[in-house]
């Protein structure tokens, strides 16, 4: 889940044309509803007891959506990096700038966190949230910064990923190494999940949804849309409409299902519910980033939210139970808790912004020789470096 610095897809967007400094109006759109939906669904967790399903199944499309989105957005990156000739060290660049838009802020807000144990929960696992290994291929040890879950699947997916495809670009050609990439990235995990799965003793969300080997499968699918809009682009062009319609109804065939509780009780649908939302939600982008901006306000209002939504991520969870914590002990009125969880939430993130991610992000090493302001691919379609 999680949020990245977004960029032009190759062919898809031309910068002068999409606001801000390039930014796609329908992918910030995506991310800001993305978040929307995690904080709903938290807050409904944390000060009303989880009583509303519809909310909670909110969340869980939210973090999907997510990574659906960032598999995307790194698609599009991989694609150049293969055009410019794919290698060790194109690999640790991509590495390198990754990390440094996702690990800062996730150690940060770690140690703030082990610092006030004393409200935030237990602490006795540390070393595996430092070691990225929480949730590896074994249920969360510890609920203590729970939504780190979906941190630990974007990563290990960033170095897995990455690295088998540069390596099989290597010894083979480059559409052919992408799509095995893709495809083992896609079945593995969905078998997995249904080898791993345990009707009578498994607790779907945490053996299941929230193990980072069952789970690799979310971000393939953006990537392999990525690789799907730039190679039969003018079929994408064509058809978008139509995919939009099919991938808004496989998400609300998800939903509906999803409430349905005899749906739980199949190995089916608990191993393909994923494959399900990730295939849904990336047959939308060919539409989704064609998406004209509405005014000004609504478009400074989303592109804020996308911005944010990642220092929105780390810290929403933990903030609400702090709020909540406060209700408890008649410190404050359940509507004063909410609206400290929204407003702390927002501050936050908006300080992660400016004096974290910004700053990191404009020291970041050059992914190509033309720096950070995009290049011409082979096929001379304006791209943008993430």
């Amino acid at each position: 889940m999680t949020p990245s610095q977004q960029g032009g897809v190759g062919g898809v967007a031309k910068p002068q044309e999409e606001g801000v400094a390039g930014r796609i109006f329908g992918l910030d759109l995506l991310r800001a509803l993305a978040i929307g939906g995690v904080l709903v669904s938290h807050l409904q967790l944390v000060f009303w007891g989880g009583r509303s399903a519809l909310a909670g199944v909110l969340g869980t499309l939210g973090v999907e959506l997510f990574f659906v989105l960032s598999g995307f957005l790194i698609g599009g990156l991989l694609l150049d990096i293969l055009e410019q000739g794919a290698g060790p060290r194109a690999l640790w660049t991509f590495l390198v700038r990754r990390w440094m838009r996702t690990i800062p802020l996730y150690y940060l807000w770690l140690g703030v966190l082990l610092l006030c144990g004393t409200w935030a929960g237990a602490t006795r696992w540390p070393w595996f949230f430092l070691s990225f290994t929480q949730n590896l291929a074994w249920p969360m040890t510890s609920a203590w910064f729970d939504v780190s879950w979906s941190l630990m699947v974007e990563e290990w997916f960033y170095l897995l990923f990455a690295s088998l495809l540069i390596a099989l670009a290597g010894v083979m050609r480059a559409s052919r190494a992408l799509g095995i990439s893709c495809a083992l990235f896609i079945v593995l995990p969905l078998l997995a999940r249904w080898i791993a799965d345990d009707a009578v003793a498994a607790d779907w969300d945490a053996r299941i949804r929230k193990v980072v080997l069952l789970r690799l499968d979310a971000i393939a699918y953006g990537v392999a849309m990525a690789w799907l809009m730039r190679s039969r682009r003018r079929a994408c062009d064509a058809l978008a409409q139509p995919m939009l319609a099919l991938g808004l109804a496989l998400v609300g065939a998800s939903v509906l299902s999803s409430l349905e509780p005899a749906s739980y009780q199949s190995a089916s649908w608990r191993a393909g519910f994923f494959s399900l939302t990730s295939t849904g939600f990336a047959l939308c982008f060919p539409a989704v980033v064609r998406m004209r901006q509405p005014g000004r306000g609504m478009e400074a209002l989303v592109r804020w939210a996308s911005q944010r939504s990642y220092g929105m991520y780390v810290v929403h969870l933990s903030v609400m139970e702090f709020a909540r914590r406060l209700m408890l002990d008649g410190v404050l009125q359940p509507r004063e808790g909410v609206l400290l969880a929204c407003l702390a939430t927002a501050v936050l993130a908006e300080l992660s912004y400016r004096l974290v991610e910004v700053p990191l992000l404009a020291r970041r090493p050059r992914q190509h020789a033309r720096g950070e302001r995009g290049h011409r691919n082979r096929r001379g379609m304006r791209v943008i470096a993430s």
